[in-house]
């Protein structure tokens, strides 16, 4: 039986080109490594390298081997990390999913804190819609979740961290006042998000607002789409309060923005992760 040690010796030769340079690489002699070549040769029955003072090349039976070598150490690292994981929690990889609307504006505030509360953690951040990472969590293909709330999270565990206010953002031409009631916008049809983004549904719901009020003329991917639109005064918008703190209306000198009074339209900012996952503690407490 091939052990993983002497599959290391293998690719390391194959990638120094060196017996002396892959047993430094290795941590182990240079007889050692030798030793451990031969003894691989010995149960396959094959030659994998040819041997001279200037040159160590694979033979095709090397070749086909080293690319199975690779192919096992890989699996055996993922293997060590997902067992690592699950006996120690916080030293594993942690899949962490946010949305657009979320990410650019929140992860450079809340990343630290992550790191902090998992230090050993290989953090891994993507950002997708809603959707997607609510079904890769329940998959067991994403670990932790930063989405805005309220959403359908079937059986997955939710804990909301904050709320946060909209801001309309109309053309300088609109003349709209710089505060302004939800009653004030019962009449516009707003420029929203495409379908799949969930600020689109929690703007209409803040807002009181029946689907129809999205504008048929044009639907975004994302925010700064949606800014320039209303900076050639081609509609009226709605901001989430961390995005404009984010100066993103700075490239849009067009744009301004009006503040809500009275019943001021709100989104939820949350984690959500899978209620059996060990970590479920930690991510409380953040």
């Amino acid at each position: 039986m091939y052990s993983i040690k002497h599959l290391q010796y293998l690719v390391a030769v194959a990638e120094e080109k060196s017996f002396s340079t892959a047993a430094i690489r290795c941590n182990v002699t240079q007889s050692t490594l030798s030793l451990g070549i031969q003894e691989l040769e010995r149960q396959m029955d094959l030659i994998l390298f040819e041997r001279s003072r200037k040159n160590i090349i694979p033979t095709p039976a090397g070749k086909k081997a080293i690319i199975h070598a690779r192919d096992i150490l890989s699996k055996s690292s993922d293997f060590q990390s997902d067992m690592m994981s699950m006996s120690h929690p916080n030293a594993g990889p942690l899949r962490v999913g946010v949305i657009p609307t979320i990410a650019p504006y929140f992860l450079p505030q809340f990343l630290p804190q992550i790191e902090s509360k998992f230090p050993d953690s290989q953090i891994h951040i993507s950002e997708d819609t809603t959707e997607v990472i609510l079904n890769k969590i329940a998959e067991g293909k994403m670990d932790l979740g930063v989405l805005a709330l309220p959403v359908n999270t079937g059986d997955l565990e939710t804990s909301m961290m904050f709320e946060e206010d909209f801001m309309l953002a109309s053309h300088q031409q609109d003349k709209i006042s710089k505060t302004i009631s939800l009653e004030n916008i019962s009449d516009i049809d707003l420029l929203l998000l495409r379908e799949g983004h969930c600020l689109k549904d929690h703007i209409l719901s803040a807002c009181k607002l029946p689907p129809e009020k999205q504008s048929q003329f044009f639907e975004a991917e994302s925010l700064q789409t949606l800014l320039a639109m209303v900076n050639q005064g081609y509609g009226i918008t709605l901001l989430p309060d961390m995005a404009v703190k984010s100066n993103i209306t700075a490239s849009y000198p067009n744009v301004q923005l009006s503040k809500f009074t009275g019943n001021i339209p709100t989104r939820q900012i949350g984690l959500v992760w899978r209620r059996t996952d060990l970590r479920r503690q930690d991510y409380l407490s953040l």
